[in-house]
């Protein structure tokens, strides 16, 4: 009558434990991808990396777009504020491969093998911006002018990581006089896609509240400014041309090719100040034919040293410009644009503070 004698003489086929197939199913191994895709919607991308070393299964769930559309309107380092909207992330989804055979960077390269907005991410955070400026010196406006203007000399690199022809509008902005916090990405450590700090806690969501900017020029007294002078890269031959439209106080607009960038080493924008901070926007869409901008794109990866003083275009009459892409005089002097001028929809905006209180 002892028990564990009793269980010693049971064979020890019998005393097996239950088979794998005979085990209950894990909750989620059952669960539809909807369903768990729902449970990790509203998490930040630190949450939604954590979450997508779980298994093979919350991998994959945690890669669905609709979970990033969200977080990509927060997707850089400060002091950038950089939004992809719910538009610009239909747009990035739905883009065609019509530029990939370009020459490029490799980065831009592996970016479009790859269709999914947590990849757009991780470039727009780790690798470019889209658009980088460094201030190199600024100064005031005459007082009897406007004090609180300054007029700032910058570095700039303008991006365009979509395969198609963009618009890029940089202007100024006043500064804003919010005080939020700012977003915490840096949880979000380079290499693996997943690999997330073991002691971060931050959310990873918008630190600034999501404002959607709008680029409305018309009506604006508008000019054509061009330079036939700008460096292409090594293996290239022929004139670098660099092309935009000054809208004046409105901003500046560039016509970049795809997949291309576009570098100035000295630029100039004036805008307001207030306390040692000038604020740049630069918005981004599709180029499209009926914005009705006679404005020719710029050359492929090209460095112009300076924009500053007059361009080649203001002393056309005297030199060839046979070898110069059409433009009309009309352009070049100056004209008002059209009541039915659209850039259309913006697919791209960033937001930066840039610090001048060194120099005012």
């Amino acid at each position: 009558n002892d028990p564990s004698k009793c269980w010693r003489s049971v064979p020890a086929s019998w005393r097996r434990p239950p088979s794998a197939a005979m085990a209950p199913p894990r909750p989620a191994a059952v669960l539809p991808d909807e369903i768990v895709e729902r449970a990790l919607r509203g998490l930040d991308a630190a949450a939604l990396c954590r979450c997508a070393t779980v298994c093979a299964r919350w991998c994959a769930s945690a890669q669905a777009d609709s979970l990033w559309v969200p977080l990509l309107r927060s997707c850089a380092r400060s002091p950038f504020r950089t939004a992809v909207p719910a538009c610009g992330a239909a747009a990035w989804l739905a883009r065609g491969d019509e530029g990939a055979d370009q020459g490029c960077r490799r980065q831009l390269l592996d970016l479009h093998r790859s269709r999914g907005l947590v990849r757009l991410l991780r470039f727009l955070r780790e690798t470019h911006n889209g658009v980088e400026v460094e201030p190199q010196s600024a100064r005031r406006a005459q007082q009897w002018y406007n004090g609180a203007v300054v007029q700032a000399n910058v570095t700039m690199e303008l991006l365009n990581f979509w395969p198609h022809e963009s618009w890029c509008l940089v202007r100024m902005a006043a500064p804003g006089d919010e005080t939020e916090d700012e977003a915490d990405l840096d949880s979000l450590a380079p290499g693996n896609l997943w690999e997330v700090a073991e002691d971060d806690s931050a959310r990873l969501t918008a630190g600034h509240p999501f404002v959607p900017l709008a680029a409305d020029l018309r009506g604006t007294e508008v000019r054509v400014r061009g330079w036939d002078s700008a460096a292409l890269p090594p293996g290239r031959l022929g004139n670098g041309f660099c092309f935009f439209l000054d809208c004046g106080t409105r901003g500046e607009l560039f016509r970049i090719p795809a997949m291309a960038h576009l570098e100035l080493g000295a630029h100039k924008l004036a805008g307001h100040v207030s306390k040692g901070i000038v604020r740049l926007e630069c918005l981004m869409g599709r180029w499209q034919d009926v914005v009705g901008i006679e404005l020719p794109p710029c050359s492929r990866d090209a460095f112009l040293h300076s924009t500053l003083g007059d361009s080649d275009l203001d002393v056309r009459d005297e030199e060839d410009l046979s070898h110069w892409p059409p433009v009309g005089d009309g352009w070049i002097d100056g004209c008002a644009l059209p009541e039915t001028c659209d850039l259309g929809e913006v697919l791209f905006q960033t937001v930066i503070d840039l610090d001048v209180s060194r120099w005012v």
